[in-house]
């Protein structure tokens, strides 16, 4: 709630407490890992994914998650192995590939970009095959 709302004091106090009461849940961690990205303390952000990662690593989403970070702190090298790990984890991620074909794309990496944006249509999604004909002029149907 507070974080929603940019208080971001009271969020870490909430985050803080949901921790100690809850160390092993891997989702409080991500939780404040936003929450200092938001307020640019991204050492800390990094801390807690990793945290994140020790209680879940066998959940995509924290690794996407990772990944949105690493985007956001300019290193798209770690961004592209936190989606492969994620995509590993789960095979079917559709977020895994949709923010990697995103990233490919930014890269201009247009070969891999629409390999993954054809496999998240592939699983279902929508939207990948939106963005293939919007950014590539590809008509590629949903499957799943």
């Amino acid at each position: 709630m507070h974080y929603g709302l940019k208080e971001y004091n009271l969020a870490f106090a909430d985050y803080n407490s949901a921790i100690r009461q809850f160390p092993a849940e891997a989702q409080n961690y991500i939780f404040r890992a936003n929450a200092y990205l938001a307020v640019y303390q991204y050492d800390m952000a990094e801390k807690d994914y990793a945290s994140a990662l020790r209680f879940s690593s066998s959940r995509d989403i924290v690794y996407n998650d990772r990944g949105t970070f690493y985007i956001r702190i300019n290193r798209p090298d770690l961004a592209v192995s936190d989606f492969d790990k994620a995509i590993k984890v789960n095979p079917r991620s559709i977020a895994g590939y949709m923010n990697r074909g995103f990233l490919y794309k930014v890269m201009n990496n247009k070969e891999l970009a629409i390999k993954d944006f054809e496999k998240a249509a592939d699983l279902g999604c929508k939207d990948a095959s939106i963005f293939l004909r919007k950014f590539y002029n590809i008509i590629y149907p949903t499957r799943a």
